[in-house]
């Protein structure tokens, strides 16, 4: 393995209890050449000084140099990224949310003996990451939600189109962005990473780069922990949800319903456009991508008979799970009634047990 200079670049936005962990799996690498950026996004009483002065005193001596920055205002996580990325001078490059963390001190390592042996064609490597619970302790029970080893190895092995076609068609993201390091050279040709998009930085790229010929490579290894319970998997109606639904709506503007026609059969094209017809979206966001869709199907009418029968499908699923859930809560209810009147019924028996021992220690005295 060479010695080239590795810049780790994490990004912090609100995680006071978290970073000493992300920085400390960086700090504990046996990869011999370091550089460690640490970039925050306007996070209230954030204290940089805190972060240097935890850097210093846990470094080794291969750390080549760290910096720690933070911004006077919110610019949101795809614009930290980018911050943290520019100040990045090393032949690799990997970035991770501060409140995750390099699975094991050898990530590093595996990462750069993987890209050492990249053709061309490959602009990164990326590794498996493991869910786990708020204090990095492994969740098992959710794997089951996220890329396997074999769906890695199996993304690690599509050409750039193939892996361009699997990411629109999975509708979402299957390479996870923390989990990856790049070659710094051919990761530039691709930043500042897309600013449209305010939280989602990962499928756009991926996206772009596999539409552009690039490929990536799986090191079969479990490489980054992550702390369960983001934006994207929570089902609460909040602004940020809301954000993230309109980034969506973005991803499919920008990097998916331009190109249907060269990467998708009809059939394909009808699932995707009824992929994102489902996205919750306010007005401003969907009109921009809304108005051609309509057109499209205008104008084509076999796209347009398959979308409604999909979209058809869809809703039918979703009322099917909408009274399932229903006949569940209302068996939940039942079965609260139920052990509520018998527990009412076992403590009047129990002040009747009570009150009938007092009347007899009454009368014995």
């Amino acid at each position: 393995m060479n010695n080239c200079l590795f810049s780790v670049s994490i990004v912090h936005y609100k995680q006071p209890l978290y970073w000493r962990d992300a920085i400390d799996s960086v700090l504990e690498q046996d990869y011999p050449n370091i550089q460690l950026v640490f970039t925050d996004d306007a996070s209230p009483n954030f204290d940089e000084n805190e972060v240097a002065k935890y850097i210093e005193a846990k470094a080794q001596s291969n750390l080549f140099s760290y910096k720690v920055i933070t911004h006077s205002k919110n610019l949101g996580t795809t614009a930290n990224h980018n911050d943290g990325d520019a100040l990045c001078t090393g032949q690799y490059i990997t970035h991770f949310a501060a409140d995750d963390a390099l699975h094991s001190p050898q990530t590093l390592s595996y990462f750069a003996e993987a890209l050492e042996q990249t053709f061309p064609d490959t602009l990164g490597v990326f590794g498996k990451f493991f869910p786990c619970n708020q204090k990095l302790q492994r969740d098992k029970t959710r794997d089951k939600w996220l890329p396997s080893f074999s769906e890695c190895a199996e993304l690690g092995s599509l050409s750039s189109e193939q892996l361009y076609r699997r990411l629109v068609l999975s509708r979402g993201c299957r390479i996870p962005m923390g989990a990856s390091a790049f070659i710094r050279d051919r990761y530039a040709e691709y930043c500042p990473l897309d600013k449209r998009m305010n939280l989602i930085e990962d499928w756009p790229f991926f996206l772009k780069i596999s539409r552009s010929g690039y490929r990536m490579k799986f090191v079969g290894k479990e490489t980054l922990d992550h702390r369960d319970g983001g934006i994207s998997t929570s089902l609460k109606s909040t602004p940020l949800k809301k954000l993230y639904h309109s980034d969506m709506v973005k991803v499919y503007e920008f990097e998916i319903m331009p190109y249907l026609e060269n990467y998708f059969s009809l059939d394909e094209q009808a699932q995707i456009i009824a992929d994102f017809l489902t996205i919750p979206r306010d007005k401003e966001s969907g009109e921009s991508i809304l108005a051609p869709i309509l057109d499209r199907l205008a104008s084509n009418a076999p796209l347009s008979l398959l979308v409604n029968k999909k979209m058809a499908h869809a809703y039918q699923e979703l009322n099917d799970w909408t009274q399932e859930l229903q006949v569940g809560k209302d068996w939940l209810e039942q079965q609260y009634k139920t052990h509520t009147s018998l527990l009412e019924k076992i403590n009047k028996q129990n002040e009747n047990a009570s009150l009938g021992r007092r009347l007899r220690k009454l009368f014995l005295q």
